[in-house]
């Protein structure tokens, strides 16, 4: 559709040449847009239903055209007296709200909550990596983040609502506690992007088909800037990247903070056999309880509660993982939720399109407790494109949301880099392998490792050394 919140919007005011450009320059979009395999709708009015001969003009165009495709009169929940309904709704959220806020919502019928087709939306502040953040400006500037003037200066239109991170930093100090270094509130806004977008993709795949589709606000910014985006300026992908990336999962087990069960979500066209092992964990890793179980899912479908694990009197880790089959070798799903002995209470009476506050928040500063792991890594270059890591907790202590970056001999990040998978954790006794494919990988590369609390360990790619 038109760009909104410009000319494109602005009826009151144009003449018969806006009226003439307007048709045209949608004829020659028309044209350009029709064979695409990835066009889903044309909405021709874009956040705004156009006055009548507007509408009348741009629907003339696609017949005459011949468009195949869904076309809409806006992205709004609204009525045209000539096309009538549009049957989508744009109504937020557009800053952070908390992980059950969708299927929450979903059951309350409210707002961006997991049902209809939500043409914008997602969790909000998007806050760049630290290494991205050290492009933009030094350290010495990015002091005390939540206020720096640096960091809240690539934020949102300095005249609009989102000029700065106050809608992101009282959740993020409330949830995970205050930054203790400059470096802690960067790491911490990660594992925040993560789970937020994870739970945002869970939410709309847990509820298909009550929630008929969800249009992400937004994939990336023109500019360095720490909203809305899943890999920022320099196309370094960060913490909500790979949690939509495992929240998209084509056989996924899903944790719903509502009431408390896990599902199976299949976005595969074929029937499934699986088996799910949920784990309880204290937060240094050590196992609390567990369950395994099996379960037939079919195609493009979403299975009933599968397993509940047992309410916790202290904060736990809840674990994960799935197989095709029986579980044997590599999971084709593994991942953690941080699960609170009380949850975030959304406050939904004092909601606006753009946000819905908390009146309590989920306590995770219990993950500044874990000690950092004895982490093992080592690094082999499967060809001049792909480089296979393999990460071994090798104490007590689990390597939690481990974070994984490709270098250069001089220590810049080698992008845009594509890891199958990131921020992962480790458990004590256990190994990951995770490949990344590169343009080019570069002599002299390394890999740069940092598990939760942890430093950085850097090993270098080595070219002969044979991984089983």
């Amino acid at each position: 559709g038109w760009a909104c919140c410009d000319a494109w919007q602005h009826w009151p005011v144009w003449g018969e040449e806006q009226y003439m450009v307007a048709a045209e320059s949608l004829r020659t979009q028309v044209r350009r847009m029709a064979p695409h395999p990835s066009v889903i709708l044309f909405m021709y009015g874009s956040d705004v239903n156009p006055i009548p001969r507007a509408e009348e003009n741009y629907l003339k165009v696609f017949r005459d055209e011949h468009w195949a495709n869904p076309i809409v009169a806006s992205a709004a929940n609204d009525t045209s007296a000539i096309s009538g309904p549009t049957g989508v709704k744009m109504s937020g959220p557009y800053a952070w709200v908390p992980p059950r806020y969708w299927l929450e919502g979903a059951e309350k019928r409210l707002l961006g909550g997991a049902f209809g087709f939500l043409t914008e939306g997602g969790p909000g502040a998007a806050v760049m990596p630290f290494e991205s953040m050290l492009k933009v400006a030094p350290e010495a500037e990015l002091q005390d983040p939540a206020t720096s003037k640096v960091v809240n200066f690539h934020t949102g239109n300095p005249a609009g609502l989102f000029y700065d991170l106050r809608f992101y930093n009282r959740p993020l100090e409330q949830r995970y506690g205050a930054a203790r270094t400059t470096r802690d509130y960067f790491d911490k806004a990660q594992l925040a992007a993560y789970e937020a977008q994870r739970s945002f993709f869970e939410g709309y795949s847990a509820r298909k088909y009550q929630a008929t589709g969800v249009i992400q606000w937004m994939l990336n910014s023109a500019w360095p800037s720490n909203y809305w985006n899943l890999f920022d300026f320099f196309l370094n992908a960060g913490g909500g990247f790979y949690g939509a990336k495992k929240g998209c999962e084509a056989l996924h087990p899903t944790y719903s903070f509502v009431d408390g069960g896990v599902s199976v979500v299949s976005s595969r066209y074929s029937a499934a056999n699986v088996t799910v092992t949920a784990s309880l964990h204290h937060p240094a890793g050590a196992e609390l309880w567990n369950a395994t179980v099996r379960a037939a899912i079919g195609p493009d479908s979403v299975s009933d509660t599968v397993v509940t694990p047992p309410a916790m009197a202290t904060p736990a880790l809840l674990r994960l993982r799935l197989w095709e089959g029986e579980a044997a070798g590599a999971a084709v799903s593994d991942q953690v939720y941080w699960v609170p002995v009380e949850d975030d209470k959304l406050d939904w009476d004092n909601s606006t399109f753009y946000i819905t506050y908390c009146s309590r928040y989920a306590d995770h500063s219990y993950l500044e407790q874990i000690p950092a792991p004895a982490l093992r890594a080592t690094a082999l270059l499967q060809d001049p494109e792909h480089v296979r890591v393999l990460l071994t907790a090798a104490g007590a202590t689990l390597a939690f949301f481990t974070r994984l970056r490709l270098v250069s001999a001089a220590g810049d990040d080698v992008l845009p880099a594509e890891w199958e998978d990131n921020y992962v954790s480790v458990f004590p006794g256990e190994t990951r392998v995770v490949t990344v494919r590169v343009e080019e990988v570069p002599t002299g590369a390394s890999v740069v490792v940092r598990a939760w609390n942890g430093e950085d360990v850097r090993v270098v790619v080595e070219s002969s050394l044979q991984l089983v």
